[in-house]
């Protein structure tokens, strides 16, 4: 199949230049560009999966560029679904979006791909790591670059051109600052990039972008969007004298926005990001163990149940606020009411504070904004709401059922959440 695309800045058909592979069996020194600083660890593959390296190159207004497309894939074909989640590599050098959905694309088998598309990027965080072997790398600059190559990518990605992807759908996703560059995208590309007169994506999954969004809220598209906001994002976009949480809409008919009560930037659960909090000084060290992952594991869920059987994802109401977002409506425990529910929330163990400073203008530390952490309550409290350690564990296995049923909580996720509370005892 030919890689003809149509842009917003015209037709270019981009090819892969190059491929090197790393399976599950090799070395985490394979030389290739490693992303940086992510929640959970990105070399090796997961087993049965392999990461293989690609340089891409194409056009844009008339200017050639050679950049990286990496893509994890099963090794073995048959256990591929031809879902690829795509992002652009993370203007701080992570691979946010993928670090946070890995287990659940492994157990589903779908894929992921990052690509290079920023000039910034590419020779902070790609061109040092091994300056001869990508000494013949570059990026023009321009207002359209990167949402330029991003579609490029996809279109490689759906036109079969990397071995061993054969890409039903494409989903471009970001965390983050790369948030507002699926934002821009959409803004940008979506109507008129194709590739085989198809759109290049089959929907969009823009999540935690309030600070770096650009002010206005994402128009109704004729794909599926699911956009994710955490309490920290609602509460941080203020920070900077916001007057509004402007990221906020109401749903239609191919979209939807889900806000997370608790939700932090980045997660600490089960230790993940110990490495860059491990030193930081902020109000409170006691990080949360708040279930992220989860919650992007059911937006990306919903969003390819969307793409895939026609199954619209169900709706989710606000975080409850008022004065316009900047006071959120909070229960007797402190914690947000309304929103996106987790276990955390509907049968409470602690107050969940999503970012770890004093108020929206003093997020004082080491970007201790980006943290949840949570303060426990008292044992007596504990008792008098579920009686028992039991009673807590009974009452627990009920939300998650109802959750599950209003999928807005994963089976497989949830049962992490029957494990994790069975080993609660000592706060009774």
């Amino acid at each position: 199949m030919k890689n003809e695309v149509r842009t917003a800045r015209g037709s270019t058909t981009p090819e892969v230049v190059e491929v090197t592979t790393c399976s599950t069996d090799r070395s985490p020194e394979t030389p290739m560009a490693a992303p940086m600083l992510n929640e959970h660890p990105l070399t090796p593959p997961p087993p049965g999966y392999r990461w293989s390296q690609s340089v891409i190159s194409g056009a844009i207004d008339g200017q050639r560029y050679r950049t990286i497309l990496q893509v994890i894939t099963p090794i073995d074909p048959s256990h591929a679904t031809g879902i690829v989640m795509l992002e652009p590599w993370h203007r701080a050098g992570y691979w946010t979006a993928y670090s946070k959905v890995q287990s659940y694309l492994t157990r589903e088998g779908h894929s992921a791909a990052i690509v290079v598309s920023n000039r910034d990027v590419l020779e902070t965080f790609i061109r040092p790591q091994d300056p001869d072997r990508y000494h013949d790398l570059s990026l023009p600059e321009g207002e359209y670059v990167d949402s330029e190559v991003m579609a490029h990518a996809g279109a490689l990605l759906r036109s079969g051109a990397i071995e061993g992807v054969a890409a039903r759908h494409c989903i471009l996703a970001g965390q983050s600052t790369e948030a507002y560059w699926v934002r821009r995208y959409i803004a940008q590309e979506h109507h008129l990039a194709t590739v085989s007169d198809q759109h290049i994506f089959s929907g969009y999954f823009p999540a935690q972008s309030a600070l770096s969004s650009p002010r206005s809220t994402i128009d109704d598209i004729d794909v599926p969007v699911i956009e994710l906001q955490g309490e920290s994002e609602l509460i941080r976009s203020f920070a900077r004298g916001g007057e509004r949480a402007d990221y906020r809409r109401p749903d239609g008919a191919l979209y939807r926005l889900y806000e997370v009560p608790g939700m932090p930037h980045v997660c600490t659960r089960n230790g993940a990001s110990i490495g860059r909090s491990s030193t930081m000084q902020c109000v409170s060290p006691h990080w949360s163990d708040f279930p992220l992952f989860h919650v992007h594991h059911l937006g990306l869920d919903n969003l390819i149940s969307w793409i895939e059987e026609g199954t619209p994802a169900p709706e989710v109401p606000r975080i409850m606020t008022r004065e316009e977002g900047r006071i959120i409506e909070r229960d007797a425990f402190g914690n947000a009411l309304g929103g996106l529910r987790t276990s955390y929330f509907e049968v409470p163990l602690a107050t969940v504070h999503a970012t770890n400073g004093e108020t929206p203008e003093n997020l004082r530390g080491e970007r201790c904004d980006f943290f949840a952490w949570d303060e426990a309550l008292p044992a007596a409290q504990l008792r008098a709401l579920y009686g028992s350690h039991s009673g807590y564990v009974a009452r627990l296995d009920e939300v998650l059922d109802e959750l599950v049923a209003k999928r807005w909580y994963l089976l497989d996720d949830a049962q992490e959440m029957r494990e994790e509370a069975t080993q609660q005892a000592h706060r009774f």
